[in-house]
């Protein structure tokens, strides 16, 4: 966000012999840098907040067995390497975590 500030505040004044048109051209882009610095940081402690709320989530089910495999999972896991990219992980995640907790739901009662 530091970043995105900086831009919006300094990149347009960092030439002084600008006509009004580069001024403009300056000022939007800076204001560009500012909303991306606000989008990715907001992003960013969403990510952070709903990760902690699912590790404790996941601690409540006490099953050992789970939360052993999700953190050999979790270790494993790369960056994605674009916003479309990290969209299609966290659909895939969502689905496989949905799927493993309805299994879960039938099967633990059966297994006592």
């Amino acid at each position: 966000l530091g970043l995105g500030v900086k831009d919006f505040f300094f990149h347009p004044f960092r030439r002084r012999d600008m006509s009004p048109l580069d001024l403009g051209k300056e000022v939007v882009h800076g204001s560009i840098g500012l909303v991306r610095a606000t989008v990715s940081g907001t992003l960013s402690a969403f990510a952070t907040v709903t990760g902690r709320a699912a590790g404790a989530v996941a601690h409540l089910s006490f099953d050992t067995a789970y939360l052993e495999r999700r953190d050999r999972t979790r270790g494993r896991a790369q960056q994605p390497q674009n916003a479309i990219d990290g969209t299609v992980r966290g659909m895939r995640s969502l689905g496989a975590g949905v799927f493993q907790g309805v299994t879960g739901l039938v099967v633990q009662p059966a297994r006592g």
